[in-house]
Order: C-alpha cells, then structure tokens, then sequence
C-alpha cells in the first residue's frame, strides 16, 4: 500500500495524461469523435460563479475528472488503510530487511513495539532468536540482495522448509500473527453506506463533487458540527 500511495503521488499528472494520449489514439484508430458532455434537461441553472469555473472544453472536462477520482482514490486509501498501516507498523521486525540488517538499538525497538501487543510472545527470546535466523540465511547460501527483498511469508516458508520452528519459536509465532491476522477498517462500511444514503436521497441533482463532500460531512459528523459551531462563533464575533 505504501508503494501505491508513492507511486500515485509521484505520477499523478503524467498518469492522467497518458490516459489522455491513450483515449485519443483509440479514438482516431475507429474514427470516432470524443465523448463530450450531456446536457441534462430539468436540471436547474447553474450560479455565474459556478459556470465560471467550468472547462472551456471537454477534454480540460475530462482532465478535471480524472484528477478528481485520483484524488478521491487517494483520499479513500489513506482513510481505509489506516488500520493496515498500524499493524505493518507494529509487526515491522518481521520484515526481512528489519531482521537481517538493523542495528541492536533498532531492533530492540521494533521488537518492542511488537511484545507489547502480544503476551504470548517474549521480547528476550525474539532478541535471542533473531542472530540464529541470521546463521540459517547464511548456511542456506541464499545471496543477501534476494533474502532482503523477500515477503514476510517467503520468510515463514523458509522457516518450514528448513525444520526451523522449534528453534525459532517465537519469531514463527509473530510470523503466523502477522499472516493470518484479520484487518477490518469499519470506515470502509460507513463510506459505503453514507454514500448509498446521499445519493439515493439526492441523486437527481448532486454531482460528484459535492456527493463527495457531503459524505466526507455525514462520516465524520461530530468533527464537522464541532467545527461548524466554531467557524459560527467566529462568524458572530466578526
């Protein structure tokens, strides 16, 4: 998740011009013209301020959308995958470049981070298994460059093939955690519903900018009412 969000953040232009690029050279491969918008009959007038901003043409329309959805896409994945980011955090000793090149004082914080979490596991017999592990990688010949790239179930998969959970319990313990550990992210559910809710009550007239702001509003409601009676107070005092 991590690389998606930096990869997103690093091509985020040049992947909406691509897909620009793209859609045209299909479109002049079958000798059809681009899409343009509908107009939608009964729908009510737009405000000066609002027609001001609109695209001059479609395909700066097209361009604005594009970016909208990055940018929501962006937005769900950093709210969503919150709960994922905190126990990639809390397991991140497993993680084979942890293991096999972080310092004592490293080490002993990441381990730390993780036994405070678990009883079930020792932070004095995960230290005391961390330089054996080493000494397996290295009898097993396998080049350091690709051990460091591997996931933490290559890791597990290790372990087994070679015997190696009676010697290294507890680090096969944390292992089995991490792998079958189920993340749920309730914000999941309540975008969804939240958003069935608006747009089924509002779907003649709500485009995708404000049904996206208004079920950011209806998920984080008690934030917004406490910053609607502040932004109130300071509308008054002014």
């Amino acid at each position: 998740m991590r690389s998606l969000k930096a990869f997103l953040n690093d091509y985020r232009d040049g992947l909406v011009q691509n897909a620009m690029k793209f859609s045209k050279t299909i479109c002049d491969e079958i000798d059809i013209p681009l899409a343009k918008r509908r107009n939608i009959r009964g729908k009510k007038p737009m405000s000066v301020g609002k027609a001001a901003e609109e695209p001059q043409n479609s395909e700066e329309e097209k361009q604005i959308l594009m970016f909208e959805r990055i940018d929501t896409f962006q937005l769900e994945i950093n709210t969503r995958c919150q709960g994922m980011e905190e126990i990639s955090l809390r397991f991140a000793i497993l993680e084979t470049r942890n293991l096999l090149k972080s310092s004592e004082i490293e080490v002993l914080k990441l381990v730390g981070c993780l036994v405070n979490k678990y009883e079930e596991i020792s932070l004095g017999d995960i230290l005391n298994e961390i330089p054996p592990l080493r000494r397996f990688l290295q009898a097993a010949n396998h080049l350091e460059e690709v051990a460091l790239k591997w996931s933490s179930l290559r890791l597990l998969q290790f372990i087994v093939e070679y015997e190696l959970p009676d010697t290294i319990p507890n680090l096969t313990l944390a292992l089995r955690f991490y792998l079958t550990l189920c993340v749920a992210v309730a914000s999941c559910k309540r975008s969804l519903s939240k958003l069935k809710l608006n747009k089924s009550y509002f779907k003649s007239t709500m485009s995708q900018g404000r049904l996206s702001s208004l079920a950011m509003l209806s998920i984080e409601n008690s934030v917004a009412k406490r910053g609607f009676d502040e932004v109130m107070s300071k509308f008054v005092e002014n």
